[in-house]
Formats: structure tokens, sequence, C-alpha cells
């Protein structure tokens, strides 16, 4: 089982497993929409720069950063 643990984005407790991305499930369902949504763009735009998307979904570079640790995206 899990440890608790404090979400990174809206500091609510939950129980911490190793593909919540440190982040509580209501969290990660946005975080989810989100990559989504910018994965889709990409497949579209597969030119656009790091501060293009930033721009375009009004995200801070750092969000968009994250995907991009977290190998579920990548930017030329």
């Amino acid at each position: 089982m899990g440890k608790l643990t404090n979400c990174s984005k809206c500091g609510s407790v939950y129980v911490y497993d190793t593909h919540s991305y440190n982040v509580c499930p209501r969290c990660k369902s946005g975080y989810d929409v989100t990559y989504n949504l910018i994965r889709d763009y990409l497949m579209n735009h597969p030119n656009c720069s790091l501060m293009e998307l930033a721009t375009k979904f009004k995200l801070p570079v750092r969000t968009i950063k994250s995907y991009i640790e977290d190998d579920r995206l990548s930017i030329r």
C-alpha cells in the first residue's frame, strides 16, 4: 500500500502510488486532460516550440517541461 503524502499541486492529502506524478487523483485527471490537448496539438504542429505551447495553452513553461521530463512529450 502507498504512503500518505500531499499533492504537489493543490496540497491535499492522498495515498501516493508510483503512477501519480506526485499529484492527487483529481489533479492528475486535469494533468492528463492537458497532456492530451498538448499531444493532439503537437500531432498537427510537429515543429511547435516550448514557448509556443506555453502561449497557446496559457501554461507555465515548467508544466510543459514536466511532461517532457516524465517522457510523455518530446519537442524538437
